[in-house]
């Protein structure tokens, strides 16, 4: 009602409302590489326009854009747009199915940057390392497109080689090392083929066995030990009060008998006598015997090799020093032919170069044989000698 000035006019229409038609083609997203979205418009009665002009009610999406639709019902139009991305899927490729040698590992890799993984087990590493056969597989995700791929490994035994422990065997004898495995190849340290190898030296013996691809190997040093040889040079003597040690040690021996009943390499003797010592070593037994005397070092013996029985106060007698006391003495003095020249029990009687009937000896070479035993050690010592008579 419209009034002016007291004058009124009035007029009437009706209004009435279409529906918009529903357009909702989804939030932005991202497929993965060869995934292919359907984007629906439909709306009954509409007519469409979309992007590219296309005009259909709805549009497969195969790359990656920005899609848009326009729909016209009754006039009424609504419009959305969706943008859609691709991922390409992660690379993925643990390799053929394969077979390993006992003991042996294997590290399957699937590594992608930015990825997470899901291996057989639930592990999750961009690695997983095979001790065991079996099949293997993993899941490798990037930005929600995941790839797979499995695996099959298998294991083959290794050949069983032994040639045993490093070992010595004795001179002569032989040692056959084995190291057979059925249907396997060898190769030894000199390059050899069989499957045995006989030593019969020392060296350092080695082999490789092949058995379908897989090898083992071992090696053995071996020894090999002679006789025994004697370990005292001589008898001996030493003084009276002191004590010896006597060694039997030898490199090869393994033990030791005194007939003292010791079993040590060594012994300490402070008495006189004969002893022994047996030697056992892997390949023999020894048993030398030393003889040990005592002096009385106190009760050295010296004896002249010149002496000049001229009369001139020097030198004109042959006698010994010994400077100890004595239980016995036999002094002994022989020609060159060996014929008894003089005889001495007495310490003090010396020999003035003559002979029995007064005369001078010959000029030339004898030989004297002393006999004595000193009271401090009790032993008997025996000196035997040559001098030069010279008038």
């Amino acid at each position: 009602d419209v009034t002016t000035n007291g004058c009124s006019t009035s007029d009437t229409i009706n209004v009435s409302y279409k529906p918009l038609p529903v357009v909702n083609l989804g939030n932005d997203t991202t497929l993965c590489d060869g995934e292919t979205l359907t984007l629906d418009a439909t709306n009954s009665g509409a007519t469409y326009l979309w992007q590219d002009n296309s005009t259909n009610a709805t549009y497969t999406v195969s790359q990656a854009d920005t899609f848009y639709v326009a729909v016209d019902l009754n006039g009424c139009i609504a419009t959305d747009t969706i943008i859609v991305d691709y991922q390409s899927y992660p690379i993925v490729d643990l390799g053929a199915d394969t077979t390993l040698c006992q003991g042996e590992s294997f590290t399957l890799n699937a590594t992608n940057s930015g990825a997470t993984y899901a291996w057989q087990d639930n592990s999750t590493n961009a690695t997983f390392t095979v001790t065991q056969a079996g099949q293997y597989w993993v899941d490798v995700t990037t930005n929600g497109c995941s790839t797979s791929d499995t695996i099959n490994v298998s294991y083959k035994p290794l050949p069983i080689v032994s040639l045993g422990n490093d070992t010595t065997l004795c001179d002569g004898e032989t040692l056959s090392l084995d190291a057979t495995n059925s249907g396997a190849t060898y190769l030894w340290q000199d390059n050899s083929t069989n499957a045995t190898f006989t030593v019969s030296q020392a060296d350092i013996f080695y082999v490789a066995v092949d058995l379908n691809g897989c090898i083992e190997t071992d090696t053995i040093v071996v020894d090999f030990q002679g006789e025994l040889s004697p370990v005292f040079i001589g008898d001996t003597t030493i003084c009276v009060d002191e004590e010896i040690e006597l060694d039997a040690t030898v490199g090869l021996a393994t033990q030791y008998l005194w007939s003292d009943n010791s079993t040590s390499s060594t012994i300490f003797v402070n008495d006189s006598g004969e002893y022994w010592v047996e030697i056992f070593s892997l390949c023999d037994t020894l048993r030398d015997t030393i003889q040990v005397d005592f002096k009385d070092c106190a009760c050295e013996f010296e004896a002249p090799n010149v002496f000049t029985p001229n009369g001139d106060g020097v030198n004109d007698y042959f006698y010994p020093s010994l400077k100890c006391q004595l239980v016995s003495y036999e002094m002994n003095i022989f020609n060159r032919w060996g014929d008894l020249v003089f005889y001495s029990n007495q310490p003090l009687l010396q020999w003035d170069g003559r002979v029995n009937d007064g005369k001078k000896a010959a000029e030339g070479h004898y030989m004297y044989v002393i006999e004595y035993k000193d009271v401090l050690s009790g032993q008997k010592n025996t000196e035997k000698g040559t001098f030069i008579l010279m008038y």
